[in-house]
């Protein structure tokens, strides 16, 4: 049988381990698996048929609504008419939008980029009848997952 966990990197792992073999399990019998954080691909833009939830097109759209909206009516008292200044005020607002959008984005990268979260996949083999002191060790040492593969 075997058990699979999780853990962030930290000494809760090596607390797991040294219970562990404490509890008779040789180190032979485990293997942690040290994962590699994958950067994923940032695009500006969503598809139909893929979304990561951070549209930069959210904050433009409405800041050039609103931006259309006052600039074109103020556009009434000056020489350029409504119809321009609303033009011009939908132009602002979508790019104020968008560089805001751009900058929030950017500060939430370079916050999860400080802090990297690197994860270790630990898998012990043992026998039946030791799982469930197995799982209550991992459990006590803050796992993150725990998997069983007969």
């Amino acid at each position: 049988m075997h058990l699979v966990s999780s853990f962030e990197q930290s000494h809760w792992l090596e607390l797991a381990i040294m219970q562990l073999r404490e509890a008779g399990i040789a180190e032979s019998d485990m293997t942690a698996i040290a994962l590699e954080p994958v950067a994923p691909s940032v695009r500006l833009f969503d598809t139909i048929h893929r979304s990561d939830g951070q549209s930069l097109l959210d904050l433009s759209a409405v800041l050039a609504t609103v931006g259309a909206v006052v600039a074109a009516c103020l556009g009434f008292r000056l020489a350029a008419g409504p119809i321009l200044s609303g033009l011009a005020g939908l132009a602002a607002g979508a790019l104020a939008g968008f560089i805001l959008d751009l900058l929030v984005t950017r500060s939430r990268k370079q916050r999860k980029a400080n802090s990297p979260r690197f994860d270790v996949v630990l898998v012990v083999r043992c026998p039946a009848g030791a799982a469930a002191t197995i799982r209550s060790i991992l459990q006590t040492c803050r796992a993150s997952g725990i998997g069983q593969a007969d």
